[in-house]
């Protein structure tokens, strides 16, 4: 017979869970590989760790400060509502909604220092008429589609885009 304790949610017979030292561990074989492989003297890049859907279920609350202690710089979210809530948790960090933020979530990633992505004209457009009527400007990451087709300007556009 396996001995085993109740889930937390008891309507759900599934759970994760994880381990916080195995994620240190982790980080750190991560940044090890990458200096390993950088020239020398160069400086290590940034490193994001993407927490969105709570962490893909693991809590990314639980898993950002770890995730910080070990040198992630930024995260990567799905929305607007995941980065308010690591802000409201006292995360400093930069944080990068990595899918498409509708125009009226804007104003709200300003003010609370979230990146949103842009990739089409109607961004540039709302980006200018925030600033115009608030003066707040809005951190903005240009997502060029990669060849999944599913997010992003064109790469064949892109040089245009940043340009604007």
């Amino acid at each position: 017979m396996i001995n085993r304790s109740l889930p937390v949610n008891k309507l759900r017979d599934a759970w994760v869970e994880i381990n916080l030292g195995n994620l240190e561990y982790n980080i750190n074989s991560i940044k090890e590989k990458i200096k390993a492989s950088l020239p020398k003297n160069s400086e290590m890049p940034k490193l994001m760790a993407v927490i969105k859907a709570d962490g893909y279920g693991h809590g990314s609350l639980m898993c950002a400060p770890i995730l910080t202690a070990c040198g992630c710089s930024a995260f990567g979210v799905a929305s607007v509502d995941e980065g308010l809530e690591l802000r409201q948790n006292k995360v400093k960090e930069e944080i990068l909604v990595l899918g498409c933020v509708p125009i009226w979530a804007f104003e709200t990633a300003a003010k609370n220092d979230i990146t949103v992505s842009i990739f089409n004209e109607e961004h540039l457009e709302a980006a200018k008429i925030l600033y115009d009527r608030t003066k707040m400007k809005l951190k903005a990451h240009i997502k060029i589609d990669t060849g999944m087709n599913r997010i992003g300007i064109s790469h064949r556009c892109a040089i245009d885009f940043i340009k604007k």
